[in-house]
């Protein structure tokens, strides 16, 4: 009952900053197949469901998710790379002015919502910087969760002014028609000038953490693939890898395995 009622002060404080948020039952920590330690949601709700109107009705839990884009006019920028942080800060001091949430890895700058910021990873051209914005989710304060050790992990909230993000952060948005050229299995360059579009089939791999080894289907070469092919390739060439992939799978398989 404890745990319900400091969850429900959360979410009510998040959305008097505009911040749509909701609480889930906890996160916990595995170990994957290389012997890196990872972490997933566990009890995580459809939150593509949640809004202002309903976020109150899922407040029972140990973990907060916030969602950002339009829908809480908010814009995260991730630092899983703290000596990146450390070399952009270093060159624009004013970064740490900005609201900056701690975690196990780096840091979450946040912003109020700007739409050139597109949801992605890696996403910018510096080392280990991760987008939020529109269908996205990041977790939050007051979270706190275990490593194997014993030892406790916690989103620290460290202060900062929410605003606009600044100007010159859009210079490290790394775009996608500034990708070289890449030879397929046929020998033959593909240069196409055209914008590349995001893979919805590997993006969906993204979204469920698929790229663990954690699925109960047969993945190796699909994460590969799709880790190579996230933001460096074309739809053509993901396709082309479908049909040639010796464990490629049907539709219905793949649609089966990213939701489970």
């Amino acid at each position: 009952m404890y745990i319900r009622y400091k969850m429900t002060t959360t979410i009510d404080n998040y959305l008097k900053e505009d911040i749509v948020s909701f609480a889930f039952k906890k996160i916990e920590t595995y170990t994957n197949d290389k012997g890196e330690i990872k972490k997933r949601p566990v009890g995580m709700p459809n939150w593509k469901s949640i809004n202002k109107d309903n976020c109150s009705n899922y407040s029972y839990g140990s973990a907060v998710g916030i969602i950002t884009g339009k829908i809480s006019n908010l814009t995260i920028i991730g630092f899983d790379n703290k000596n990146t942080y450390e070399l952009l800060t270093e060159k624009h001091p004013d970064l740490k002015t900005y609201k900056t949430i701690q975690t196990k890895k780096g840091f979450h700058i946040r912003f109020r919502c700007d739409a050139d910021f597109k949801t992605t990873t890696d996403g910018f051209t510096v080392e280990g910087v991760d987008i939020r914005n529109d269908d996205g989710i990041v977790f939050a304060p007051p979270t706190k969760y275990f490593f194997p050790d014993g030892s406790i992990v916690s989103y620290i909230d460290l202060g900062g002014e929410l605003i606009m993000p600044p100007a010159y952060l859009k210079d490290y948005i790394l775009k996608k028609t500034e990708k070289k050229t890449i030879t397929i299995k046929n020998n033959k360059n593909v240069d196409k000038p055209k914008e590349i579009k995001l893979n919805d089939i590997v993006s969906k791999l993204l979204h469920h953490n698929l790229l663990d080894g954690q699925s109960k289907c047969s993945w190796d070469d699909w994460r590969n693939v799709a880790l190579c092919m996230e933001f460096t390739t074309t739809f053509e060439h993901f396709e082309k890898f479908s049909k040639i992939n010796k464990t490629s799978m049907t539709k219905t398989k793949r649609f089966q395995c990213g939701t489970q």
